[in-house]
C-alpha cells in the first residue's frame, strides 16, 4: 500500500496509484465533523481546527485543501453577503481614483515586506504539518492571483460601472494586486520546496456566475489574465502546478486557463453546460498532458438532493472522462452544508478507495453527466 505522499505525487506524475487520492477540508458544517470524528460540540469547540483535522483523519483523506473550512458555530450556515446598501456613497470615480493612483511597479515591489510575509508563511506551514502529520497539504491561496472580487471594497455599482466607464484604472488595481501576489507567489514556492510540500496549488477567485462571465471576454483578456499570468510565473519556474477554482459557467474561458499554464481545475457546475470529456480533451490538445482535476462531486445536484447510488453514479463519470481517473483528485465542487445527508458524502469517500471502479477500468460507460440524463425531470 502507499503512503499518502507517494499516492498524491503518482496520481500527479500519471503513474499507477493503488487508489485515486481523496481531498478534503470543505465540510461548512460543525454537525458533519463531529459525527465523522466522533466528538462532542464541547471537544470540538475547545479546539476547532484541531477537531476539523480529527475528523478528516477519520475519514483518511489523502491530502487537506489548506485552509480548511473551519465552522465556528454549531449549526453555521455559509453566508457571504456584499450588499449594495453598505457602498451607497461609492462612485464609479473612486474607483477610477484609487486606479489612477497606483504606484509604478518598482514602487509596489519596494514596499512589499518580504520577512513578514515569509514568516507568516512559515507559520502556517508549521502549524498544518504538524497537525495534519501524514495528511499531505495541498495549499489554497486565494491571494495568489490579482484581486478579482473588488465589490468588496467598492460595491458591486460602482465597481461594475467603473469597469465599464474605466476600465484602464480598474486594469491598474488588478496590476498592483498581480504584482503583490507574484512576491507573495515567490516565497510560497520556496518555502514549498523547502517543507517538502507536493507540488501543487490551487486559488481562483469567482469571475463567472451560472449565466458565464461577469465581465467581457476581452475586458478580462486586456486587463485581468495578463496578470493572473504574470502572478503565477514563479509556481511554473518551480514546477509546481496550479488548479484553478472554477465555480459558475466558465467555458467561455478554457483556453485562456490553458494559455496562462493552469494545469487543471476544480469546481465545475455541469448544470451550466460544461462538458468534462471536452474539458479534459481540451488540455490535452493544447497542451500535451491530462489536466489535473479536482473531481467535485456536485454540492448543488448529487449531494444534497441525490442518493448514494446518484454518488456512485457521478464519481464514475469523473472517472470515465479522466481516462480511468487519470490525474484525478477525489473532492466536492464546493463547500458541503449541513443541508447535504453525511451518507452521501462518506460513501463517496469509501467507494473511491473501496469500490474498485477504477482499478478494474476497461473504458467509459458514463458518456455524460449523470444529472443531464433525466434525474431533474
Amino acid at each position: 500500500m502507499l503512503t499518502k505522499k507517494e499516492r498524491l505525487n503518482r496520481q500527479l506524475e500519471g503513474k499507477e496509484v493503488d487508489h485515486i487520492p481523496t481531498m478534503g477540508g470543505w465540510f461548512a458544517s460543525a454537525g458533519h465533523l463531529l459525527d465523522i470524528g466522533g466528538m462532542s460540540w464541547e471537544e470540538y469547540q475547545a479546539d476547532p481546527e484541531a477537531g476539523t483535522v480529527k475528523a478528516y483523519k477519520a475519514l483518511d483523506v489523502d491530502c487537506l485543501a489548506t485552509k480548511p473550512a473551519i465552522p465556528r458555530e454549531r449549526d453555521q450556515v455559509r453566508g457571504i453577503a456584499v450588499l449594495d446598501e453598505n457602498f451607497k456613497d461609492v462612485t464609479p470615480e473612486d474607483v477610477k481614483k484609487d486606479g489612477d493612483e497606483v504606484p509604478d511597479d518598482d514602487e509596489i515591489v519596494a514596499a512589499f515586506d518580504v520577512p513578514y510575509i515569509e514568516d507568516a508563511f512559515r507559520f502556517r506551514f508549521e502549524k498544518w504539518t504538524d497537525l495534519l502529520e501524514d495528511i499531505q497539504i495541498v495549499p489554497m491561496f486565494w491571494e495568489g492571483v490579482p484581486q478579482f472580487q473588488l465589490w468588496s471594497e467598492y460595491g458591486y455599482e460602482a465597481y461594475f460601472m467603473a469597469s465599464a466607464l474605466y476600465p484602464e484604472a480598474v486594469g491598474n488595481l488588478y496590476r498592483r494586486t498581480g504584482i503583490i501576489a507574484r512576491e507573495r507567489n515567490r516565497i510560497f514556492a520556496k518555502l514549498m520546496k523547502e517543507y517538502d510540500i507536493p507540488p501543487l496549488v490551487y486559488e481562483g477567485y469567482d469571475i463567472c456566475d451560472q449565466r458565464g462571465p461577469m465581465f467581457s471576454v476581452d475586458f478580462m483578456r486586456k486587463y485581468y489574465f495578463p496578470w493572473v499570468k504574470h502572478a503565477l510565473e514563479p509556481y511554473f519556474e518551480a514546477d509546481i502546478e496550479v488548479v484553478r477554482h472554477c465555480d459558475g459557467n466558465v467555458g467561455p474561458f478554457l483556453d485562456d486557463f490553458i494559455d496562462i499554464g493552469y494545469a487543471g481545475l476544480q469546481g465545475f457546475q455541469f448544470e451550466t453546460g460544461l462538458d468534462l470529456y471536452d474539458i479534459v480533451d481540451r488540455f490535452k490538445k493544447k497542451t500535451g498532458k491530462a489536466p489535473i482535476i479536482f473531481g467535485g462531486v456536485s454540492v448543488t445536484r448529487t449531494l444534497p438532493f441525490g442518493t448514494p447510488e446518484d454518488v456512485r453514479e457521478e464519481i464514475e463519470y469523473f472517472i470515465d472522462a479522466t481516462n480511468g481517473g487519470k490525474r484525478l483528485i477525489f473532492f466536492s465542487s464546493n463547500t458541503i452544508g449541513r443541508e447535504v445527508p453525511l451518507e452521501n458524502v462518506t460513501f463517496g469517500y469509501d467507494y473511491i478507495v473501496r469500490g474498485g471502479y477504477a482499478q478494474k477500468w476497461t473504458g467509459p460507460t458514463h458518456e455524460t453527466w449523470p444529472w443531464n440524463n433525466g434525474k431533474e425531470s
